[in-house]
C-alpha cells in the first residue's frame, strides 16, 4: 500500500486563497440558509436564495481559476 501523494514527503503544499476562503464561507452560508428555510417560522425569500446561489457559483469558478496558474503551490519544509 502506498499513497499517491504523501503530505509528509511532498516538497509542496497548497495555500488556500482569499477567494477560496470567501467561497467556502458562502457555501456554508448557502447550506445553512437552505436548511433554515425548511423550519416553518423562518421564511427565506426565493430571490435571496437565487442570488446567493449565483454568487456562490461565481466565487467557485473564480476560486478554481485562481489555482490554475500554480501560484497557490508553496515550497514546504519537507525534503
Amino acid at each position: 500500500n502506498f499513497a499517491v501523494m504523501d503530505p509528509q514527503n511532498t516538497p509542496f503544499k497548497v495555500q488556500a486563497s482569499f477567494m477560496s476562503k470567501v467561497n467556502t464561507t458562502l457555501q456554508i452560508g448557502l447550506i445553512a440558509l437552505g436548511i433554515a428555510g425548511e423550519v416553518p417560522p423562518i421564511s427565506i425569500p426565493p430571490e435571496l436564495m437565487t442570488s446567493l446561489i449565483w454568487i456562490t457559483a461565481g466565487t467557485t469558478i473564480g476560486s478554481s481559476l485562481g489555482y490554475l496558474d500554480g501560484s497557490a503551490m508553496l515550497k514546504s519544509e519537507n525534503k
